[in-house]
Order: structure tokens, then C-alpha cells, then sequence
């Protein structure tokens, strides 16, 4: 038996249930308010993963999924409750010299539905027009809106850092936007060519209390920054 006390800095502790031991999957029990095990089973649909580098995913998890997720994340506070804190069993086998690179690397980042051509750009589609997304607001009021425009990541040219992405129509368009939500990860905007239209695609599918603004860089300048962000460089490029 397994049990975790969680806590995402915006919200209250939840704690998850494991009647199973340290390499065991078994169905999860969560036990706290509804916003915050949100807020933690939500970081799992994106981030989940088990010591061996592939997805994990509520409710059919094992302890050390939970303890190789949540662990080490800055946006988490994790205690083990009860159960013994075990050495993670060593890797079947998975290795960047026994799969290809391509599979190899599909192991280390969220699982997608499709993966398409972007111009120069791999765009990995997570979320389909007609798709449903829901969440809470700042404010913690839940919202329900209807995908319209493709969801998804990009990789970095390391393979060690993903970029959220929505993708517009506009294939033609040299634009890149960025949207910058409080305490989140940036989101960048594809194949629109219009800031007003960019704008308003970007609150309908990440809405929230504050209106975040959009800043508009070059496709250049975008693929430039691919280089550098999964490198051991720390330039920023503006």
C-alpha cells in the first residue's frame, strides 16, 4: 500500500491511494476538492512518466509513476505518506543503441494523436479540432470549451525540450506568436498572420482571469531559438 500527499503550488494537498507495490500499477484513488486533483492529475496527462522514460497516465499507475513524476517537478510539494521509498528497478532494455532515435525519443515526451509537417517544422498533435478541453479558471471556476485549431508540442533540435503549439490555416505566414500565461509555460502560435485573430484562437482554448498578451517574433527567429534551448547554452534570444 502506497499513499502520497501532493501539492501544486496553486492549490491545496490532495492525496493518492496505491493498494500495490513500489513497480505494481493498480487503479489510483484520489481524495481531495476537485480543483486540486485537477491541477495534479492534469500535470500527469502532460508530464507523466515512468522511471523507464515512457507515458504514465490516472488511473492505472505504479507508485514509483507517481513518485518519477512528481518528485522532482518545481510545481509540486511531495510527500510519501506511507510505503517503503524503493531504488527504480533497472530499464528493460530501452536504450538510444537498441531503438531507433525517433521511437526512442517518442518515449520521453507526452503521448500524441498525429504528427504533421509544418513548413520546416515536426508539429506533434495532441489535441484535435472537435476535441473537448476543460479546466479551471485563476479564480478556480471550471470552463469547457471545443478544440478549432490543432493542439500540440514541438522538440527541440536536442530532443530534450518540448514547446506547446497551437496551429493556425495561414501555412503562408512567417509570423510566430508567443503567449507568455502567469506562471506557465510559453505557447507559441503557428500559420497565423493576423495578431487580433492569434489573440483570440489563443484565450478561447487557454482562457483564464487575465487577458495575456501576444508578442510576435520571426519563423527565423523561432527556429533559431530550437537550437538553443535544450543546449547547454543560456542565451535568450529575444
Amino acid at each position: 500500500m502506497y499513499r502520497f500527499k501532493i501539492q501544486h503550488y496553486l492549490g491545496d494537498p490532495i492525496t493518492i491511494t496505491l493498494d500495490a507495490e513500489w513497480e505494481q500499477k493498480a487503479t489510483a484513488t484520489i481524495e481531495g476538492p476537485d480543483f486540486d486533483s485537477f491541477l495534479v492529475t492534469d500535470y500527469m496527462r502532460h508530464h507523466g512518466y515512468t522511471p523507464f522514460g515512457k507515458t504514465a497516465e490516472f488511473p492505472r499507475l505504479a507508485p514509483m509513476d507517481i513518485h518519477c513524476t512528481y518528485s522532482t517537478s518545481p510545481e509540486f510539494e511531495f510527500e510519501l505518506l506511507e510505503g517503503d521509498l524503493l531504488p527504480y528497478p533497472p530499464s528493460p532494455g530501452l536504450s538510444k543503441d537498441s531503438l531507433p532515435p525517433a521511437e526512442y525519443y517518442d518515449h520521453l515526451f507526452p503521448a500524441y494523436k498525429q504528427k504533421i509537417q509544418f513548413k520546416s517544422f515536426e508539429v506533434y498533435i495532441t489535441q484535435q479540432p472537435g476535441d473537448i478541453l476543460q479546466g479551471y479558471t485563476d479564480s478556480g471556476e471550471p470552463w469547457q470549451r471545443k478544440v478549432t485549431h490543432s493542439l500540440g508540442y514541438m522538440r527541440d533540435t536536442s530532443q530534450s525540450v518540448s514547446l506547446d503549439i497551437i496551429v493556425g490555416h495561414q501555412m503562408e505566414s512567417e509570423r510566430v506568436f508567443m503567449a507568455k500565461p502567469p506562471g506557465e509555460y510559453p505557447v507559441y502560435l503557428l500559420g497565423f498572420s493576423d495578431k487580433a485573430e492569434a489573440t483570440r484562437i489563443f484565450h478561447h482554448h487557454y482562457p483564464s482571469d487575465d487577458q495575456t498578451p501576444l508578442y510576435k517574433l520571426s519563423e527565423d527567429s523561432f527556429a533559431t531559438m530550437l537550437d538553443f534551448i535544450g543546449s547547454d547554452n543560456d542565451e535568450v534570444i529575444d
